[in-house]
């Protein structure tokens, strides 16, 4: 999956289109954690600039709104 901005590991990357969540059962996506939980999400976030909607497909976005759903380490 790929963040909503670009990561010191994948700077040259500007696809942020790609790897994106799909938000399909019932207007949800499932997640899980690397802390072994699990949930549903319903919030789906559909920048990948700040301000500037993503070229993602519909029904699809990303865990959060900047990269702190994200472990880029």
């Amino acid at each position: 999956m790929r963040s909503p901005f670009g990561g010191k590991l994948d700077e040259d990357f500007s696809g942020r289109y790609a790897g994106t969540q799909g938000y399909r059962h019932l207007g949800k996506t499932n997640v899980a954690w690397c802390d072994g939980s699990v949930a549903s999400m319903e919030e789906c976030f559909t920048e990948a600039q700040a301000g500037e909607k993503a070229n993602i497909a519909e029904g699809t976005g990303f865990l959060s709104a900047d990269n702190s759903a994200y472990d880029l380490e």
